[in-house]
């Protein structure tokens, strides 16, 4: 899946274990992991070093529940629906996301 330019993957599970593992072997990983967070009801927003995303830029957002402040990860209030999920995130990819368009 791909969300404003940066390749991305959604997993509905609260489990991260393996996820390292699965980014290397993957001919495509992807630079933003969504998953279920494990200490709440909502989803736990990440990226990973130089990917055009800063989840700071959405910290103001209704539904955010945190935002670390370098802009790596963040996390929801609770669980939207997966399109109200795309568009939250795309508003925390930067600029030169398309970059990543080919991948």
């Amino acid at each position: 899946m791909v969300i404003a330019g940066v390749h991305a993957m959604i997993g509905e599970t609260r489990e991260s274990a393996g996820l390292e593992e699965f980014r290397r072997l993957d001919e495509n990983p992807p630079d933003i992991v969504i998953s279920l967070d494990r200490w709440g009801d909502g989803w736990r927003l990440f990226r990973y070093d130089g990917t055009p995303v800063d989840f700071s830029l959405i910290s103001d957002r209704p539904e955010i529940a945190f935002a670390h402040k370098s802009g790596f990860m963040a996390k929801t209030k609770e669980r939207l629906a997966i399109d109200e999920l795309i568009t939250l995130v795309s508003g925390a990819v930067t600029r030169d996301a398309g970059k990543h368009e080919t991948r």
